[in-house]
């Protein structure tokens, strides 16, 4: 089974919410404003060198300078961002594109739920987890903000459905799993990972509901508040 590596988040990263900023008397941004994002890189192929990141309010953000040059940039890439908006303009729906100078970027994991019946329970680990908070974004993305302790290493993130629910007459049950691979807990330390709901489907009908439950450091099976995930016909 493929594993994916955990990025793991200083505080100062944990901004997820966009920040407004002022424009000056003749209309133009100032080069002191910046707006710190989640966000979906979008490539138009994979090997094009231009991009736009559509953020998680709905807006977009196409980079037009770069302080970070080096950047592994890929299609349908989950991303954390601060931007200098330059200029913008506004699309038909109310959103707005900016253009603007990139400060920072970093990656944020972003996976498929997995079935219980598919993965090896023991990889998907047993270990505690905290989460400080969760919320859906872009529609289909559910985002969660966690805390957990290490000593440095890599740690495995996923959430499973355990196939006992429909999402209609019982909600699907996710459960999120940690496997801190037997690392020390030396310190605390947080992070935001992000699931694809596209999965979640039920036939007939154009939403479901779910739960996320996971296990904290207390020795508590915590169950969030159902959510309801909506995806049209």
């Amino acid at each position: 089974m493929r594993k994916v590596f955990l990025l793991l988040l200083g505080v100062s990263f944990l901004a997820v919410v966009t920040t407004s900023c002022d424009t000056d008397d003749d209309g133009k941004y100032s080069v002191g404003d910046f707006i710190v994002s989640l966000g979906v890189v979008q490539k138009e192929s994979p090997d094009a060198s231009s991009y736009v990141i559509k953020m998680d309010n709905g807006d977009s953000f196409v980079p037009v300078a770069t302080s970070v040059p080096f950047a592994n940039i890929y299609n349908n890439q989950r991303v954390w961002m601060n931007f200098n908006p330059l200029d913008d303009k506004t699309n038909s729906d109310g959103s707005l594109i900016y253009y603007g100078k990139l400060n920072d970027l970093r990656n944020i994991l972003y996976k498929d739920i997995s079935v219980a019946s598919q993965v090896d329970a023991d990889s998907m680990g047993y270990d505690p987890i905290d989460v400080k908070d969760i919320w859906m974004s872009q529609d289909s993305i559910l985002n969660v903000e966690i805390s957990f302790y290490t000593a440095g290493s890599t740690h495995y993130i996923n959430l499973v459905n355990d196939e006992t629910g429909d999402g209609v007459a019982q909600p699907y049950m996710l459960d999120l799993k940690h496997n801190a691979r037997g690392d020390e807990q030396a310190y605390r330390t947080s992070g935001i990972v992000s699931f694809k709901l596209g999965t979640l489907k039920a036939a007939g009908n154009n939403s479901i509901n779910f739960i996320v439950r996971y296990t904290n450091y207390d020795g508590q099976t915590i169950q969030e508040p159902v959510m309801t995930y909506h995806y049209g016909t």
